[in-house]
């Protein structure tokens, strides 16, 4: 129970953005899956699962901030109950993907609620209250962001962790492989998307070769980051020199 109180005040916390330009960094899909790993004594497996999570959103697209899907509420659900269970990577990917869906729900519900903190903060402005600005746009915004996403992600996690469990022991061995089949296409199609937004085909053979220094020489994702890193540099190098 502990655990998973954990969990929601982290989540809460996240989605309230203190510090808004650096909250990606700290309350984004990693940071927030090793969060997780280090409160269920696991944060290697965490990192492992939400690394496959953000694979899946890298190509994420937030027309006018309107996510169409909450990696947030994926990660806090998904995670903690990869780590109790003992769920393979794409399995709980293929969990993720429908909660995340169904976390835009909860979103568009925020949003009404704090608009109505909008509305205060305007008046607040107009009178020349500047503690009641921090008070309806900083202080109550967090409470009510507590409140929404708390229990949410509590009895997901708490309720929901022995739900899949039991789920798990009925479903036959065909439907389980199925899903993890799913699970292990996902991220291939969030780098799919990742090209598609970046628009340029000339990018692709980069794609290609990434793909194969994985599979045929075995090498492991940081030494291809490594090799990714290098290449973008050289190019970015040779551009400014051409320039």
């Amino acid at each position: 129970m502990i655990q998973a109180l954990l969990v929601a005040l982290w989540h809460g916390f996240s989605k309230s953005a203190w510090g808004y330009a650096t909250a990606y960094q700290y309350c984004g899909i990693l940071a927030s899956s090793w969060i997780y790993g280090i409160i269920y004594g696991n944060p290697t497996q965490g990192l492992i699962i939400g690394s496959a999570i953000q694979s899946i959103y890298m190509g994420l697209v937030a027309p006018g901030g309107n996510s169409p899907s909450d990696t947030g509420l994926a990660t806090a659900i998904a995670v903690p109950i990869g780590l109790t269970t003992g769920l393979d990577v794409d399995t709980c990917l293929t969990l993720a993907v429908p909660v995340g869906l169904l976390g835009t729900v909860v979103q568009q519900l925020i949003y009404t609620i704090k608009g109505y903190n909008a509305r205060m903060v305007d008046k607040c402005a107009a009178a020349g209250d500047t503690r009641g600005v921090t008070l309806w746009a900083f202080w109550l915004a967090t409470v009510f962001t507590l409140l929404l996403y708390g229990p949410i992600v509590f009895v997901g996690v708490y309720f929901g962790t022995e739900l899949v469990q039991k789920v798990l022991e009925f479903l036959p061995a065909w439907l389980t492989t199925g899903l993890s089949i799913a699970g292990g296409i996902l991220p291939s199609l969030g780098f799919a998307l990742t090209i598609k937004v970046i628009g340029k085909p000339t990018y692709i053979p980069f794609f290609i070769m990434g793909f194969y220094l994985t599979k045929f020489l075995g090498l492991g994702t940081m030494a291809v980051a490594v090799f990714a890193v290098c290449a973008a540099l050289m190019i970015a190098f040779l551009s400014m020199e051409n320039k």
